[in-house]
């Protein structure tokens, strides 16, 4: 177990001293994970846990932090204020390299195979329209809900997809409080509602 010390790297707005950042209420897309990974995701995301396209990103160690940011970013301890939702990937420093992440896809394409009895890939586009829906930016699950009703392949499908969907058993929901992490190197994701501090590291 490690003592819960959080770090993020930036590009410094402000010669290195400490900085303040704002929760921002607008969905980001993701570039580190397809946007159909990032919507099955989303689509299973437990409502305790934070929203990855809310959610900004640190790392458990200095090193880690340097590691996963820009060239010319500055590494910064994190310190939330208010509302926190945080959780860690276990077993995984980015999300990019979850299996999830490059295999689903094909997964996908399989399901449809057999839903529409058919290479999916080949139908023409008015036949792969709908269900092609699911690659689009940032659905919420409001909107995949839809299209699971709505699409009949992907209705077809829906139950099959959703046993495979496994991101959220590697993410575990932490307790601050506890001032612990369950795992050395795996990535962090949260939303501070109320902002957080970039605290500069000696």
């Amino acid at each position: 177990m490690t003592e819960l010390k959080l770090y993020r790297s930036v590009l410094p707005r402000n010669n290195g001293k400490e900085e303040f950042f704002e929760y921002r209420d607008t969905m980001r897309p993701p570039g580190n994970v397809p946007y159909l990974v990032d919507n099955l995701w989303e689509w299973l995301r437990p409502e305790a846990y934070p929203c990855r396209r809310f959610s900004a990103y640190g790392s458990p160690s200095p090193d880690l932090a340097r590691k996963s940011g820009k060239k010319e970013g500055v590494v910064f301890e994190l310190e939330f204020l208010g509302e926190l939702k945080i959780a860690q990937v276990k077993g995984y420093t980015d999300s990019k390299y979850h299996p999830e992440s490059s295999k689903m896809a094909k997964d996908v394409i399989g399901l449809l195979n057999k839903a529409t009895d058919s290479w999916w890939p080949n139908l023409k586009l008015e036949r792969k329209f709908n269900a092609g829906q699911l690659w689009m930016p940032c659905l919420t699950k409001k909107e995949i809900n839809e299209l699971f009703e709505n699409v009949p392949e992907l209705r077809l499908i829906q139950t099959e997809l959703r046993s495979i969907v496994r991101y959220w058993d590697d993410v575990e929901l932490l307790d601050m409080e506890k001032l612990y992490l369950p795992d050395e190197n795996g990535e962090i994701f949260f939303e501070a509602k109320g902002g957080y501090w970039l605290r500069p590291i000696s």
